[in-house]
C-alpha cells in the first residue's frame, strides 16, 4: 500500500502579514457637568473609538480606559466629553547621594 502526501504552499502573497502592535495609553475622559447621567452611554460612545474603558468615576464625571496612541485624538469628537487627558509616568525619585 503505497500513501502519498502533497504539501500546499501558500502563494506569497496570500500569506498573513504579522499583526502590528499598536501602543495604547492610558487616559482620563471629562464629561460636562450635565452629562453625569449619560456615563455610561459615552464610555459605549468612546468605545466605538477603540476605547477600552476600565472605570467610572461617577462623582466626578470621569472615566478611565485605555486607546491606542492614533485614535486619541478622535475621543474629543464625542458628544459630551470635555477633555481628554494622557495618564502621566510618575516622578522619578530623588537623588539620596548618601554612601
Amino acid at each position: 500500500m503505497s500513501v502519498s502526501i502533497r504539501i500546499w504552499r501558500v502563494p506569497q502573497r496570500a500569506r498573513r502579514a504579522p499583526a502590528r502592535r499598536v501602543r495604547r495609553i492610558r487616559i482620563a475622559v471629562a464629561v460636562e457637568d450635565g452629562a453625569f447621567g449619560r456615563l455610561e452611554e459615552i464610555a459605549n460612545s468612546c468605545g466605538a473609538f477603540g476605547f477600552r474603558h476600565d472605570s467610572t468615576l461617577a462623582s466626578v464625571g470621569v472615566i478611565t480606559g485605555s486607546i491606542a496612541v492614533d485614535r486619541l485624538s478622535s475621543l474629543r469628537a464625542v458628544p459630551g466629553v470635555v477633555a481628554v487627558e494622557t495618564e502621566r509616568p510618575p516622578p522619578a525619585a530623588p537623588f539620596s547621594g548618601s554612601r
